[in-house]
């Protein structure tokens, strides 16, 4: 009984190990691009007041994300303060996170301010030409994918060529992309190991 039992088990585990290597992505350098510059120590955003409640939790989620694929914290939300400046980007040494109106064109803009590969400061500005919500539903973009994405460029990662990445440089309404995927991995990896 015992030895069937173990039989069974040594099956199932290795048709698990044959299904998880066959389907999970291949990953190479090709999957992602460094941008020429890594942050080093934590950096903390500061949103503006207009926020609501449930998007400022959510690029707390963003930032989560990010920190625990790393394995340390690298990007924070400010848990009290707010800023009411709409003079997107300033380079001041302050991280902003904006919400200004830039007409067509980017869903999300991130200024990196940095100096001998290494990053400074960061303002990310999240357009309100297009609609937000916070979900991915309809015709709306969901604030908590932009941001993630945006925050991958803070941390050093360039686009990605997998449409199912989060670093693809476009993503379409009613769509939540709120989790890393091995290319994003792979790009961590590369930038901090």
């Amino acid at each position: 009984m015992k030895k069937s039992f173990m039989s069974k088990l040594s099956y199932i585990l290795a048709l698990a190990l044959i299904v998880c290597f066959t389907s999970a992505p291949k990953v190479s350098a090709a999957t992602y691009s460094l941008a020429g510059w890594r942050l080093y120590s934590l950096l903390t955003y500061i949103p503006h007041q207009n926020f609501g409640d449930t998007t400022i939790l959510h690029f707390n989620y963003a930032c989560y994300e990010w920190n625990s694929n790393i394995g340390f914290n690298l990007v924070y939300r400010d848990p009290t303060l707010r800023h009411n400046d709409n003079n997107y980007p300033t380079d001041d040494g302050i991280n902003r996170i904006y919400r200004n109106n830039y007409s067509s064109g980017a869903l999300a803009q991130n200024t990196i301010y940095y100096s001998g590969g290494k990053v400074t400061s960061s303002d990310i500005n999240i357009n309100l030409y297009y609609p937000w919500s916070n979900s991915g539903w309809g015709i709306y973009y969901d604030v908590w994918s932009v941001f993630l994405h945006e925050l991958g460029h803070t941390i050093g990662l360039d686009h990605s060529t997998y449409s199912s990445a989060v670093m693809y440089p476009s993503v379409s309404a009613g769509t939540e992309k709120r989790s890393l995927t091995s290319y994003e991995k792979a790009g961590l990896y590369a930038l901090f190991s």
